[in-house]
C-alpha cells in the first residue's frame, strides 16, 4: 500500500470518499496517515482541514478528537475511537463502529454493528441487521431491514420499522420511552427490579413469563412491570414475548459480537452469546406451534454450537476469530449436530411447519432443518 502523511493539528475536520473498503481509527498523534492501494489519491487540504478522495481500499489513522463526514463508501466501513462528529451519506457494504462520538448515518446496504457511542445516533436506513449495544444517548433509525438487537441502549430509541426480528435487553431507564413503530417479532429481556410499562399492538400474540399479565386500556395491550417509571411502545407486531428475570443468562443471552473488537478471546466469547441469542429468537417465534420435544432439539443444537466455541477459546482460538453469522436465526442451525438420536417428527408437526413456511413466519431454511430432524 502506498501512504501519506499530513498534519492539521489535534482536531482535523476529514471530508472522505472511498470507493472500496474503508478503515477510520483514532490515535492520541497528532499527524494523519493514510495508507491506500494502487491508484492516484486524491488529497486537499486548507488549514485544519482536509479533502480525500480514493479509488481504492484506504486506512486513515487520524486524532481521536477530530471529525470526518464521509460522502461515499464502495465497500465496508470500518470506524473506531474517534470522539467527534461522524457525518455518513451512505455505505455500500457494512458497516463497524466502535468507541466514538456523534453518529449520524444516511444509508447502510448491509448489516451494521455499533457498539458505544456517546453521543446521539441517528440512522436513515440499513438494509441488513443492526446490532446496536452500550450507547448513552437517543438512538433515532427510520428502517432496518433485518433484525434489529439491542443492549444497554440506555438513552431510548425511536425507530420507524424492523423488518424482522426485535431483540431488546436493556436498563430501563426512568423516564426513558424505547418507541417502535412495526416489527415483525419481538422480544424483551426484562429483570425483576424493572420499571418500565409496555405498550404492545393491539394485535400481536403476546407471550407473557410467569407472573407478567396483560390488560386491554385504550386500543393497545398494556404490561406493567414495577412503577413503570420507562416506558416502552410497540406499535404493530405479529408475535411478542416478554422474558423475565433469570431464565436466560445474563452475560450471553443478550450479547452480540462486533467485528471490530481487538481482542479474540472477547470475540469468542461474543461469538457463543450470539448464538444464545438467535436459538432464544427462534425458540421464541415458534413455542407456540412445535411440541415440546422439537423445541429440546433446538436446545440441544445451541448447547453443542456453544460448547464448540468454548473448545475453540480453550485452544487458543487463533489469530483469527471464527465469524458469526448475524442474519436469522436460521442461520447457524448448519454449525452443529445433535449427537442424540432423535424420532422423526409426526405428520402433525410436518403440517404445522408447512403452514408456518406458507404464512411466512419462518424461512425455507428454518422449515428445511425441522423437516430433517
Amino acid at each position: 500500500m502506498q501512504t501519506e502523511t499530513i498534519s492539521l493539528g489535534p482536531v482535523p475536520q476529514l471530508t472522505i470518499n472511498c470507493q472500496g473498503n474503508l478503515e477510520i481509527s483514532g490515535s492520541a498523534r497528532k499527524e494523519i496517515k493514510i495508507e491506500y492501494e494502487a491508484g492516484s489519491l486524491e488529497l486537499a487540504t486548507d488549514d485544519n482541514k482536509a479533502a480525500i478522495h480514493s479509488p481504492s481500499a484506504c486506512v486513515i489513522r487520524m486524532p481521536q478528537a477530530g471529525t470526518a463526514r464521509i460522502g461515499q463508501v464502495g465497500g465496508n466501513f470500518h470506524v473506531r475511537d474517534v470522539a467527534g462528529e461522524l457525518i455518513i451519506e451512505a455505505t455500500h457494504g457494512s458497516f463497524y463502529a466502535r468507541r466514538v462520538g456523534k453518529l449520524e448515518i444516511g444509508r447502510v446496504e448491509k448489516e451494521a454493528r455499533i457498539r458505544e457511542v456517546s453521543g446521539s445516533v441517528t440512522i436513515g436506513q440499513i438494509g441488513g441487521s443492526l446490532a446496536l449495544r452500550d450507547t448513552e444517548r437517543t438512538v433515532y433509525i427510520e428502517e432496518i431491514g433485518g433484525d434489529l438487537w439491542g443492549r444497554n441502549v440506555t438513552g431510548g430509541i425511536e425507530c420507524d420499522r424492523v423488518g424482522g426480528t426485535l431483540a431488546l435487553r436493556t436498563p430501563f431507564t426512568p423516564g426513558i420511552t424505547w418507541r417502535f413503530g412495526r416489527a415483525e417479532r419481538a422480544i424483551f429481556q426484562v429483570d425483576d427490579d424493572d420499571n418500565v410499562r409496555f405498550v404492545l399492538a393491539p394485535e400481536a400474540v403476546l407471550q407473557l413469563a410467569e407472573r407478567l399479565s396483560a390488560i386491554w386500556e385504550g386500543n393497545h395491550w398494556v404490561v406493567l412491570i414495577g412503577s413503570g417509571a420507562a416506558t416502552v411502545h410497540l406499535l404493530a407486531a405479529t408475535h411478542v414475548a416478554l422474558n423475565r428475570g433469570a431464565r436466560y443468562d445474563e452475560g450471553t443471552a443478550f450479547a452480540y459480537s462486533f467485528a471490530v473488537d481487538d481482542e479474540p478471546a472477547s470475540d469468542l466469547a461474543d461469538l457463543s452469546a450470539e448464538l444464545d441469542t438467535q436459538y432464544t429468537m427462534l425458540e421464541a417465534s415458534l413455542s407456540d406451534n412445535l411440541s415440546e420435544r422439537l423445541r429440546h432439539h433446538i436446545t440441544e443444537q445451541q448447547k453443542i454450537a456453544r460448547r464448540q466455541v468454548e473448545d475453540a477459546h480453550r485452544a487458543g482460538g487463533g489469530n483469527q476469530p471464527p465469524s458469526p453469522k448475524t442474519g436469522t436465526p436460521a442461520d447457524v442451525f448448519g454449525m452443529a449436530e445433535s449427537s442424540l438420536l432423535r424420532e422423526p417428527i409426526t405428520e402433525q408437526e410436518r403440517q404445522r411447519i408447512l403452514q408456518m413456511l406458507e404464512s411466512g413466519r419462518i424461512s425455507v431454511e428454518q422449515a428445511a432443518q425441522l423437516l430433517d430432524n
